[in-house]
């Protein structure tokens, strides 16, 4: 009998215990009572952190590489200017953003940017109407002018120029994307696309497509913002019979080509090209991991489609030859089975193609997505490895000059960095773009 009326005692005890602190619990939630704070942040980053553990947002990559910022291997054989970098950013809590650094990795000049501000609304009515609206969008192409203006796209939302304060100075009202190219006129061409709907788009010309699919664009913009030219892309491979491209990679609906790159023969080395005239565009449509050269009516003069996997930024170069950032997509977030990325130059006249980088093993890349790379006035070349979030320089022999990547986002992953392109100007210049 005593054993019972103990255990009355405890049970009761114990609801007395729960009540009270069940009680003082929901006064502290609704007076703000402590220690209410301190358990609620605690909850809201084990919240938050177990969120990004279990689905990080799109633009985190695992960690790579452990040294973090700017090195500077051979400082006499770097490349002069400064560095143009697009990505995420932890100052601003890891939004898009793009920066001018040293080649210490200082910071000389930054545009912070929103996209869901500069596009709260999209100009668009098709079926991704609101697809590309938020602050987890990106920006995807640049182009840097003297006086510190900068021209980018929203990525599928519009064509952005803003002054080097961060003021927009024009909004094109355009699904651009991917990349930004200036020709020898001072105009820009720019990768963009239209969205065909089933219910209000007829797939006419283009049989055996199902909507909804994209029609991509090749589109030249004056710096004013001004549509001067639009080039369809899947009209050319309609044109030229090779429509076949789009079996053979089995794209008959949706993101068909994915146009990631448009570039300019430029008349300083169009004779190099005896294939090729001024002014003729270079493509590069990853979806059917072919790089293309076509005149400005549309006519196609040369493609390969065997070369490369999943390419990007495709160059005309001095040597006669088209450079490729090959992604060379495997399946695997570490290329594992084809042996990492490479730059690769293709001579359109002869189709011989080697390797420029990497070397050997040692030199190991690898991004599935993304990639750029820019020769420089030196020689060298400078290489973005976006989803390493790593932006590096190499000499004419393959050596590491110099390197930046980007401050980690936690223990695990790391920020994408979709670009870095040197720009031959001082520190000093940039440092006299003073804003209010």
């Amino acid at each position: 009998m005593k054993r019972d009326t103990d255990r009355f005692a405890l049970v009761l005890f114990l609801s007395s215990v729960l009540f009270l602190v069940f009680g003082y619990g929901v006064a502290a939630h609704k007076f703000n009572l402590f220690p209410y704070s301190i358990f609620k942040s605690a909850f809201n980053y084990s919240q938050q952190y177990w969120q990004q553990t279990k689905d990080p947002p799109h633009y985190l990559q695992p960690i790579r590489y452990k040294d973090v910022g700017a090195i500077v291997y051979d400082r006499d054989a770097v490349s002069p200017g400064v560095t143009l970098v697009t990505g995420y950013w932890p100052d601003t809590n890891w939004t898009q953003g793009i920066r001018i650094i040293d080649m210490d990795g200082n910071v000389l000049h930054r545009w912070n940017m929103n996209p869901a501000d500069l596009r709260p609304v999209t100009p668009d009515t098709d079926g991704l109407a609101s697809t590309w609206l938020g602050s987890d969008n990106y920006i995807h192409g640049t182009y840097l002018f003297p006086g510190g203006d900068i021209l980018y796209n929203i990525e599928y939302l519009g064509l952005v120029r803003m002054d080097r304060c961060g003021k927009v100075v024009w909004k094109l009202p355009y699904r651009t994307h991917h990349s930004i190219s200036r020709d020898d006129d001072g105009n820009f061409w720019v990768s963009a696309m239209k969205w065909r709907n089933p219910d209000t788009d007829v797939a006419s010309g283009f049989a055996g497509l199902i909507p909804p699919y994209a029609e991509d664009i090749a589109l030249k913009v004056s710096p004013e913002g001004k549509i001067l030219k639009e080039v369809n892309l899947l009209k050319a491979l309609y044109d030229s019979g090779k429509q076949y491209l789009l079996w053979k990679y089995q794209r008959l609906t949706g993101d068909v080509t994915h146009l990631n790159d448009v570039e300019v023969l430029s008349g300083d080395i169009a004779d190099k090209f005896p294939l090729f005239e001024k002014g003729d565009l270079l493509v590069s449509m990853r979806n059917l991991s072919t790089v293309m050269v076509l005149d400005q009516s549309g006519k196609i003069k040369w493609f390969d489609s065997q070369h490369f996997i999943d390419q990007h930024d495709p160059d005309f170069e001095e040597t006669g030859s088209i450079v490729v950032f090959d992604n060379r997509v495997d399946g695997t977030k570490t290329g594992r089975f084809l042996g990492g990325s490479a730059i690769s130059s293709i001579n359109p006249s002869s189709g011989s193609v080697r390797q420029l980088y990497p070397r050997d093993r040692t030199q190991f890349m690898f991004t599935d997505t993304g990639g750029k790379h820019q020769l420089l006035p030196n020689g060298n070349r400078l290489i973005t490895e976006d989803s390493a979030g790593r932006v590096f320089e190499i000499d004419s022999s393959g050596r590491t000059v110099w390197q930046w990547t980007v401050d980690p986002f936690n223990a695990e992953f790391v920020a994408e960095v979709s670009s870095g392109t040197r720009y031959p100007i001082s520190a000093q210049t940039v440092a006299g773009w003073r804003c209010p």
